[in-house]
């Protein structure tokens, strides 16, 4: 079974984000040893553990959860308490091996943040800098915390999650973090090197990054009440990053 084959296969999963596709890639790239993917019950679940199983994957079940509508790029980061309500979602934890499933899910639902980002394979240096703020910075605090006069890095930018289009799966410590960018160029070196429609769909996505802006329309978020969030603009376009990787 060949690697360019299974990365196809995940690419099809085209009624799932592309963050959750890559997730699943980082798995079976080894760009990190594991995953926590939130899918939606039904045929979106489905055919993601039909995928998952057929590509020898370990896959960990987790407890159900509300996300609201506008909120979907950033899921991991706001499940809604699922105590009394009705669930459309459930979280699953992804590896190749049993145990590092386990022990991701196991982290998650002890609350244990730390930990959990180590089992993800985020950088050491992004936990630590999310455990001294004492949470993950919500969206207005990353727009100013990841750019610089206007500027941002494309390999260190969560804040496009929000487009469907982040290429770390992580909220780094810095727009500078070496690290995070390597998980990064990972990424976009493999999406370089799949010949396949749904990569040429992935890129159209990333490169949508060259002119992104943050308008008035984002005020439907239920973090921001703010008439106007900006315009900002990579350090360099995407296109030439893949001279770089």
């Amino acid at each position: 079974m060949s690697l360019e084959a299974s990365y196809e296969r995940v690419f099809r999963l085209d009624s799932s984000s592309f963050q959750l596709r890559l997730d699943v890639i980082d798995v079976l790239a080894d760009i990190r040893p594991s995953a926590r993917i939130i899918v939606e019950k039904g045929a979106e679940a489905r055919k993601c553990v039909e995928t998952l199983l057929f590509e020898h994957l370990e896959i960990c079940v987790g407890s159900s959860c509300l996300i609201s509508p506008g909120i979907l790029q950033f899921a991991d980061h706001h499940c809604i308490s699922d105590q009394g309500k009705q669930c459309n979602f459930v979280r699953l934890y992804v590896s190749k091996e049993r145990g590092r499933a386990e022990a991701t899910k196991a982290a998650d639902e002890l609350a244990q943040d730390s930990a959990l980002g180590a089992e993800l394979g985020y950088p050491g240096c992004c936990i630590h800098a999310v455990r001294k703020r004492g949470a993950v910075p919500k969206i207005l605090e990353s727009l100013r915390l990841y750019s610089a006069g206007g500027r941002y890095d494309p390999y260190a930018w969560p804040v496009a999650h929000l487009y469907d289009a982040g290429l770390i799966p992580h909220f780094p410590c810095s727009m500078s973090c070496q690290d995070t960018h390597r998980i990064a160029q990972a990424r976009l070196r493999l999406m370089i090197s799949v010949d396949s429609i749904y990569q040429t769909q992935f890129w159209r996505r990333f490169a949508s990054l060259n002119t992104m802006v943050y308008p008035a329309e984002v005020d439907a978020y239920p973090w921001n009440r703010q008439k106007e969030l900006g315009s900002y603009t990579p350090l360099a376009p995407l296109y030439r990053l893949e001279v770089a990787v």
